[in-house]
């Protein structure tokens, strides 16, 4: 009997150690964390987020305000599944020669060999940057010495003079999260929309007045500060028909929706969809072109396809019409791995190449 009792004491320890409180501070790890089998509310999970903190907030109010986003995340790796979790991409803007900047890069990578634990850096020189499209790159990191039972941590830093690039927060992701957090500080000249999506409610949620008081110009002022938690987030898991995860994981995203100069003076960003609408369509392509031209050109051409595909018969269906234009695009087009609300190239180079990027078109 005694034998059974240490028996069951062994098995079950691995998964008794989550619910230990762990540090939140970057550079700590314990050794329960390495010893750690297997994440009990996700016994099949390959890695589990020990924890994901993050924080936006404006710098420099004198010279326009420069948003700050600021990461700094730790995840445990059970198995070589997990090893992909170790691959990080950190997206950044740049436009006119303008760059959103990534600094303070910093990562570990913990193992336990012969009972003590063994720390492996990051190397910032093995980093590069990738080009994604006409405005995005990606910084690529592969954190060094991963392996089964390894614990990996990276922090960073993005300064960005977008102010509609406000971070979204993912509180969610493909293993399970025991900890995320999110904090935002909001100057009284942007205002923005928040949209909670894939959950209805977090765990923790306040806001409050910042202490620190600020100036610009001669107009002081305190920043509002927003608080979002959510912990024990369960790994989303891929279901029939859905495209894209992203669209229905939980996480919560900002949308520029105003601004204000110091005279007060109220500048619309997003008033109505309608009105978006039209300024999409009005704007002007990197060609010189208007969007709409592009659309309408498109329409123009499309009449020579239909026409080919023989669908204007009163006695095929909308369903049959429908099936038929969507077995020729899949046939007769690739995608290039892109999604863009403007298009980056005429009809007719569109038609040349048969390379489609995806349009995210807004109709009023």
């Amino acid at each position: 009997m005694r034998k059974q009792l240490i028996m069951m004491f062994i098995i079950i320890l691995p998964t008794l150690i989550i619910a230990q409180e762990y540090s939140h501070e970057f550079g700590k790890v314990s050794k329960d964390e390495l010893l750690l089998m297997r994440y009990e509310k996700d016994m099949t999970a390959e890695a589990v987020v020990i924890y994901d903190i993050g924080k936006s907030y404006f710098i420099n109010p004198s010279e326009g305000c420069d948003l700050v986003f600021e990461r700094r995340t730790k995840v445990k790796v059970f198995s070589k599944a997990g090893f992909k979790w170790a691959q990080f991409e950190i997206p950044y803007y740049e436009e006119n020669f303008k760059a959103e900047e990534v600094t303070d890069l910093k990562g570990n990578t913990y193992n336990l060999e012969n009972g003590e634990i063994v720390t492996v850096a990051l190397d910032q020189t093995k980093t590069y940057n990738e080009k994604q499209d006409e405005h995005w790159y990606h910084k690529k990191i592969a954190m060094p010495g991963i392996k089964e039972g390894s614990v990996f941590e990276i922090s960073y830093r993005i300064k960005t003079p977008y102010k509609f690039n406000f971070r979204t927060w993912e509180f969610q992701y493909k293993i399970p999260v025991i900890h995320s957090e999110y904090t935002t500080k909001m100057n009284p000249y942007y205002e923005y929309i928040s949209i909670l999506n894939g959950t209805k409610k977090y765990d923790e949620n306040k806001s409050y007045q910042d202490k620190e008081m600020k100036h610009y110009g001669a107009i002081r002022y305190n920043d509002m500060v927003y608080y979002f938690m959510m912990k024990d987030v369960p790994a989303f898991k891929d279901e029939a028909f859905i495209t894209s995860y992203n669209d229905f994981i939980s996480k919560l995203d900002f949308q520029l929706a105003a601004s204000y100069s110091l005279d007060g003076i109220k500048m619309e960003i997003i008033s109505t969809w309608k009105k978006l609408a039209e300024d999409l369509i009005d704007e002007n392509l990197t060609d010189g072109t208007k969007f709409g031209g592009y659309i309408n050109d498109c329409k123009r051409k499309s009449k020579q396809y239909l026409e080919e595909l023989n669908i204007n018969s009163a006695t095929i269906s909308n369903t049959e019409k429908a099936k038929k234009i969507y077995q020729y695009v899949k046939s007769y087009f690739n995608w290039n791995n892109e999604c863009r609300i403007f298009a980056s190239k005429s009809a007719k180079d569109l038609l040349k190449t048969k390379k489609v990027t995806v349009l995210i078109l807004i109709y009023s």
